[in-house]
């Protein structure tokens, strides 16, 4: 219930925000669909988990915007090689909020209005775990700070509407480890006028 209170907010906030005086035309919101590979560390334990992201922007300038995305991999599984002893099963997942500044550059695809793009972002990341301990269920909850970079590519498909892929490194400083990984996303976007 609280996830979905936090998602509309954000979608609330941004649709609204013309009317705290800004230039619609400048907002664009979207969402991404895409699959987190653990690395370092995180990857000795951990399979890979879905993606859901969503997204708002406002561009401050030709070529740069701000940003703030919300994500959510869900369904990190622990290999069957950590599945030793007592540990019969776990799972973890990751809730991402994290402002963004991103600078783009505007060009022609086979007739086609495209973006590449880069970005950093920095913001908080809850990790929650569980592990199975031969039926003695243990959950951890974790709140840390963490950054994101990544690069992409949008092409325009209709008036307002672009689609994309685009992949981004994450890094989390958990009590453990450090938690990374990378996520290749396919991305939506819609452009206000």
């Amino acid at each position: 219930m609280k996830k979905t209170f936090i998602l509309s907010a954000l979608v609330m906030c941004m649709s609204s925000a013309a009317y705290a005086g800004l230039d619609a035309s400048k907002i664009s919101v979207g969402g991404g669909v895409g699959y987190s590979i653990p690395t370092g560390n995180f990857h000795d334990t951990n399979k890979g988990s879905p993606s859901l992201a969503v997204s708002g922007e406002y561009k401050i300038a030709k070529r740069y915007a701000l940003g703030l995305e919300m994500a959510y991999n869900y369904d990190y599984s622990i290999k069957d090689s950590q599945k030793t002893g007592s540990i019969t099963d776990g799972k973890s997942k990751i809730w991402e909020l994290a402002p963004f500044v991103r600078a783009m550059k505007d060009f022609t695809l086979r007739g086609k209005n495209a973006m590449a793009y880069c970005l950093v972002g920095m913001g908080v990341y809850n990790l929650k775990s569980e592990t199975d301990r031969s039926g003695d269920v243990s959950a951890d909850s974790q709140s840390k700070f963490g950054w994101n970079a990544g690069a992409g590519l949008m092409v325009e498909v209709a008036p307002q509407w672009s689609v994309g892929l685009d992949l981004r490194y994450h890094n989390v400083n958990t009590d453990t480890y450090n938690t990374s990984f990378i996520t290749p996303t396919a991305r939506a976007s819609y452009r206000f006028k």
